[in-house]
């Protein structure tokens, strides 16, 4: 019998699914990838749909001008251990509390929005979601304190309307206590550039910094605080800038991160080594991505997910960003010790889809390999994995492996193809050089919880920049609650 953590049995674990993710041919389908979705009625123009940036947490050793990606120091999207481990301890302290804010089992764990109006929307919408979820524990209590146009110039001010008004009154219709308010997420940004990139990053991660103070004195049993930069905005015209504006507020949620990982005393956090000026701080649920253009885990946004501004969401996108964020609760293992009702048990790693390195060029460019979804598992819906912007009406190889080549991998079409294979398919694609495989359910089953596989495509491509073929970057398709 394989350890239960062993490559062989986790790979048997999917396959004994309903269908497994590397069954024989005869599972294999073929679905072209639809075109970009017709304009949405109204005056936005949705007709440039992308501007070619990769998502932050897709950049990884890649840089935007100069600045390298990732969520996290060190062009990683994985919380460092260490904090990782801080937030694990504030999480475990979450505890439901009366209105005077004391402990008690039948009192109320309030968790907040701050924010503007994109806030308010997606989070209202994860509050309707949450309501009856048999997995989240019923002392949740969700305070939407979120007041339209209230960006972060007016949120560092502590004499602003935004906290002497607005928060108090949106705790009271919630029926929450500042006392009770434990956790926040804000979704945050700042409308007008001030400066340039990457110069208003620093200054944007400083104003960050005066919120997470204001509050850490407006609520005083605050533990966590999770941070969300604004989605993608491209198609507004009633924000006062444009992309890819937005997507650099990104860096600043991340500096404002890395500046509590080093040790910053303007945002110590931890109880245990004395007093506290800030709530631990870690990446929400990342939600920018280049517009249609699908990011590798397969968020992206068409205009019929806006409103008529370009810039609002419609109920179509709040329930889009909104599963997200309902997902982090019920995933991130910081979230599970106050998320989940007793006996749904704790969470290991998130889903992640994450892009390793670069591929190679071909006649169209490089082919880029996308999931449908997170790979949470178990999920009902059949899990594709896409391929975009390859070889029209051509072919090419998708390979599946549950372990990388040493090193860099092998030498190969200008690039280092860098999967151990397991199971490997033909795959037609379409005129616009799209295509899709279909990889099945993925089944209940503890052991493949936090499991990676890992996916490479190689187009046959015959004018392409390095010879006769080109490479996708590899994928790590980690497998979550």
């Amino acid at each position: 019998m394989q350890p239960p953590h062993s490559p062989r049995h986790r790979h048997a674990a999917w396959r004994h699914g309903r269908r497994f993710v590397a069954c024989a041919a005869a599972l294999f389908a073929v679905s072209a990838t639809a075109p970009h979705a017709p304009a949405h009625p109204g005056p936005q123009d949705c007709r440039i749909d992308s501007f070619g940036q990769l998502a932050l947490d897709e950049l990884g050793a890649g840089d935007y001008r100069r600045i390298e990606g990732g969520l996290y120091p060190g062009a990683v999207n994985d919380c460092p251990p260490d904090h990782l481990d801080g937030g694990k301890h504030e999480g475990s302290r979450v505890v439901p509390r009366r209105k005077d804010g004391t402990p008690h089992p039948s009192g109320q764990i309030g968790v907040a929005a701050i924010g503007f109006s994109f806030t308010s929307s997606v989070f209202d919408r994860m509050a309707e979601l949450a309501d009856g979820d048999a997995a989240l524990t019923g002392a949740l209590a969700f305070a939407n304190c979120c007041q339209g146009s209230a960006d972060l110039t007016e949120l560092r001010d502590p004499a602003n309307a935004y906290w002497t008004d607005t928060v108090p009154d949106r705790l009271d219709r919630a029926g929450v206590d500042a006392r009770q308010v434990q956790v926040v997420w804000m979704l945050e940004g700042v409308s007008d550039r001030y400066e340039t990139f990457p110069d208003h990053v620093a200054t944007t991660a400083d104003w960050y910094t005066e919120v997470l103070q204001i509050l850490t004195a407006t609520f005083p049993n605050l533990r966590q605080c999770w941070l969300t930069p604004l989605h993608w905005q491209g198609w507004s015209f009633s924000t006062p800038s444009e992309e890819p504006y937005y997507f650099e507020q990104g860096f600043a949620v991340r500096e404002v991160i890395a500046r509590q990982i080093a040790g910053a005393p303007e945002l110590a956090w931890d109880r245990r080594r004395g007093s506290v000026v800030a709530p631990w701080i870690a990446w929400g649920p990342y939600l920018w991505c280049d517009g249609s253009e699908p990011r590798v885990d397969g968020l992206a946004m068409a205009c019929a997910d806006y409103q008529d501004d370009g810039s609002h969401l419609s109920p179509a996108g709040n329930d889009k960003l909104a599963r997200r964020l309902l997902h982090h609760w019920k995933g991130h293992p910081a979230c599970t010790p106050w998320a989940l009702a007793d006996g749904s048990g704790g969470a290991g790693r998130m889903a992640a889809v994450n892009r390793l390195g670069e591929g190679t060029r071909g006649r169209y460019g490089q082919p880029r390999l996308s999931a449908s979804a997170l790979p949470t598992v178990p999920s009902a819906e059949p899990y594709l994995l896409r391929i975009r912007h390859s070889v029209r009406n051509g072919y090419g190889w998708l390979l599946l492996g549950d372990s990388l080549l040493p090193g860099e991998g092998v030498p190969f079409a200008g690039g280092y193809f860098r999967i151990d294979p397991i199971a490997s398919w033909q795959l037609p694609l379409d005129g616009l050089g799209n295509g899709a495989i279909d990889l099945g359910e993925i089944p209940d089953d503890p052991a493949l919880a936090g499991v990676a596989y890992y996916a490479q495509f190689i187009a046959i491509d015959r004018e392409g920049e390095d010879g006769r073929h080109a490479l996708s970057a590899p994928l790590e398709l980690r497998l979550g609650d």
